[in-house]
């Protein structure tokens, strides 16, 4: 069985990405293969270590809508 387009972690890493953009957010990924992992700021503010995203299945990402992954990455980008 072919895996889902939208289940894959390149088309949620875009995903995230282009939400993020969308809401005048950065984001910043942790590299793996299997994991959706990352860090939001706003847009030209520096990183910092924490808080992260937690470790998320790109087929679990793909099930919740775009309104939860922008109220994750809002959370994310003012807890920095």
């Amino acid at each position: 069985m072919e895996q889902n387009d939208k289940d894959t972690y390149e088309f949620q890493r875009e995903r995230v990405t282009r939400l993020a953009s969308e809401l005048g957010k950065q984001v910043q990924f942790d590299e793996a293969v299997a994991w959706i992992k990352f860090r939001a700021a706003e847009a030209g503010v520096k990183f910092t270590p924490t808080p992260h995203s937690g470790e998320i299945e790109p087929s679990v990402l793909a099930d919740k809508p775009d309104s939860w992954v922008k109220a994750l990455i809002l959370q994310l980008a003012s807890a920095n």
